[in-house]
């Protein structure tokens, strides 16, 4: 397994997104065509999830970061693939297909292989039949998992799941703190570039709408990974983030 850290890489000086909201109510009635389900549960979702504010987007303001001097900072993590990858997504979101995806979104949990068929399942517009993903399917569709992503790495190997200590995580990262706690542990600890790219994490893959004063286990996780130079299987905790966002709602 290789890592691409140490690689140049020319980001932009600016880079913007705009965040899409709604004020329609649950009852709104849906005008396009390709959004409309039969009556049950996932039309219900889809009207929930659709009634629910979304925040703003947030991403790296390169232009800000470079007038304080921590963008070089910044970079160093975001060499541990495929972070670059993620945090270069900026293009807007366009609401109505997202609640579509959300809506008709299910996350197999349980797999027999790292590239089973069936893990990630949807259907959008007007597609009868369910479009069934395997998880790397699902990251190079996202963009995150390149030819050469794929080719470096051994996506079998990729940790699914949080293998390091919470607690053994912040010690790396804040180690002149306290022990970690899920309640108290707070991001203003942190080394001003963690806190940075802390709050982007907050705001994107669980899109936390509560305090993101406070780094949770998954958020510490995420930054060790990218301080250490540990490559995580990023697509399977996305899908996992959309079918936890799915169940909050």
């Amino acid at each position: 397994m290789s890592s691409s850290r140490g690689k140049k890489t020319t980001v932009p000086a600016s880079k913007k997104r705009k965040g899409a909201s709604s004020s329609a109510g649950p009852t709104a009635k849906i005008r396009h065509p390709l959004l409309q389900f039969p009556r049950g549960p996932k039309e219900e979702l889809f009207q929930i999830l659709r009634a629910r504010p979304l925040i703003v987007g947030c991403c790296i303001d390169w232009a800000v970061v470079e007038q304080v001097q921590m963008a070089d900072a910044i970079r160093v993590p975001l060499t541990t693939d495929p972070w670059e990858l993620f945090f270069g997504i900026i293009e807007t979101t366009d609401l109505k297909p997202t609640m579509e995806l959300y809506s008709m979104f299910h996350h197999q949990t349980i797999m027999t292989r790292y590239d089973d068929p069936n893990t990630v399942q949807f259907r959008l517009g007007r597609l009868i039949q369910i479009r069934q993903l395997s998880v790397p399917e699902f990251g190079a569709a996202l963009g995150l998992y390149t030819e050469e992503f794929r080719e470096e790495n051994e996506l079998h190997a990729l940790s699914r799941h949080i293998h390091f200590s919470p607690s053994k995580c912040w010690h790396t990262l804040a180690p002149s703190t306290a022990s970690y706690n899920l309640s108290h542990s707070k991001a203003s600890v942190l080394p001003p570039f963690l806190r940075y790219l802390h709050t982007v994490l907050a705001h994107t893959i669980r899109r936390r709408r509560e305090s993101t004063g406070v780094v949770n286990t998954q958020d510490v996780y995420f930054l060790w990974c990218m301080s250490q130079g540990h490559i995580i299987d990023l697509a399977y905790f996305i899908t996992l983030a959309i079918q936890y966002q799915i169940k909050w709602h």
